[in-house]
């Protein structure tokens, strides 16, 4: 049987009920940056941030990336800082929580900076980018979708993550499309 209407259906409207729904997943990019900024490591994070989004990671491999002549083994430095690696994409994170993802987002203007400044293009554009992305080959990096404000920009984007999904058998296109659409950069 399917009911025409809640009072046919006979349960309640549960108004007296207290409920607070929680979030699953959060982040807070002011939490983030207060953590990196206590931290007194905010040099190093950033060189890590850099290397994920320039060089990438895969199969629990972060690699390595040298700062004032120091070597710093990424994952073992966000782990050794708080951070965490090699969760996946249901674990119950505080907003505050760092990660791979969240490093390179909390610093997207600076690694776009750093890029066009040393005329260096990430592994996705060398791999993955076309002549319609290297128009903003210095934008074509993981987390770019929260960085990129034109929607010519974002199609970009969105073609290089169309080229992933086909050679990795991935879904990243789907989920830029939406943080797109989420931003106003797109229409849904």
């Amino acid at each position: 049987m399917i009911f025409n209407s809640a009072e046919e259906q006979l349960l309640p409207f549960f108004d007296d009920l207290n409920i607070e729904l929680q979030k699953k997943s959060s982040y807070d990019e002011e939490a983030i940056q207060n953590k990196l900024a206590e931290s007194g490591k905010v040099n190093e994070f950033f060189a890590c941030a850099l290397q994920l989004a320039v060089v990438g990671w895969g199969a629990g491999n972060y690699g390595e990336t040298t700062l004032e002549g120091s070597v710093i083994d990424v994952a073992s430095f966000i782990t050794e800082n708080g951070g965490f690696v090699g969760n996946d994409l249901n674990a119950n994170l505080s907003d505050s929580d760092i990660t791979p993802r969240r490093l390179i987002r909390v610093f997207r203007w600076q690694i776009r900076k750093w890029m066009k400044e040393n005329n260096t293009t990430s592994f996705l554009q060398k791999k993955y980018g076309n002549r319609q992305s290297a128009r903003i080959k210095f934008e074509v990096f993981p987390m770019a979708e929260h960085l990129i404000e034109d929607p010519d920009g974002a199609a970009a984007l969105i073609g290089v993550y169309e080229r992933v999904d086909i050679a990795k058998n991935t879904n990243f296109a789907n989920r830029v499309k939406m943080v797109f659409a989420a931003r106003g950069v797109l229409e849904s």
